[in-house]
């Protein structure tokens, strides 16, 4: 039987459009398949700037700390400096203060109460440091002969925490304990400061100062500790 023309035609008609339609099929697959790729790429390209940027920064970060651990190093020889510049220096806290006094009369009267050995000549010059106020005797700086001279006046002063007697009448006697002490850059006092902080943490029982260094020990049979700077304070375990 004969196929009619006009279904031949409908028929050729759909396979054409069949064919189109594989064709743009085709086309869109290849363009998700070329989209993909791409996105691959960016991936690639994505992971190894990552790579590489992690790689920076890790050396960056290697660098820093070694121009950190620098700057420590300079700060401590510098302190190490100023400290050793500093030995032959005392500090006598809470004595007090008179508007007329002599600062190295102040400091010889105080001293050979419980040094008998100072001498006059031993005082090379002496002041007072810090703001002044109404309530509160500023610190009198002493400079000394020579770093032994220095030594020994802490030693034999710390042996008694000696009340303020300086004043000639008894009735204005000051009874606050006056201290004497080393002479400490600002960088030593603050270690020094949180170094007792982190020993009373800690449960150690001696912090000390000798030859413009500080140490602390946990009980009489430990290891001393060298703190040089705030970050060995961190590293006091036992």
């Amino acid at each position: 039987m004969a196929i009619d023309q006009e279904i031949l035609d409908k028929l050729k008609e759909f396979a054409n459009e069949m064919k189109e339609q594989h064709r743009e099929n085709k086309k869109e697959l290849s363009d998700i398949k070329n989209a993909l790729q791409h996105m691959s790429d960016l991936y690639d390209t994505v992971l190894r700037d990552l790579t590489t940027q992690k790689s920076e920064i890790t050396y960056l970060n290697k660098e820093n700390k070694k121009l950190r651990d620098t700057v420590e190093k300079l700060e401590i020889y510098v302190n190490n400096q100023e400290q050793v510049s500093l030995s032959n220096q005392i500090e006598i806290v809470g004595l007090e203060e008179d508007e007329h006094e002599s600062p190295k009369e102040r400091a010889l009267f105080h001293l050979t109460k419980n040094d008998t050995e100072l001498q006059r000549e031993d005082i090379t010059n002496a002041y007072r440091t810090g703001r002044k106020t109404n309530n509160k005797s500023r610190i009198l700086v002493v400079t000394l002969r020579n770093e032994n001279t220095a030594k020994n006046t802490v030693t034999r002063n710390k042996r008694v925490v000696a009340p303020n007697v300086t004043s000639r009448k008894p009735k204005e006697r000051n009874t606050a304990p006056v201290y004497v002490n080393h002479r400490l850059t600002a960088m030593n006092r603050e270690i020094l400061y949180l170094t007792k902080q982190k020993a009373r943490d800690e449960n150690f029982k001696y912090v000390w100062y000798k030859d413009a260094k500080i140490f602390c020990k946990k009980n009489e049979t430990s290891r001393a500790h060298y703190i040089k700077s705030k970050s060995d304070i961190d590293n006091i375990t036992n």
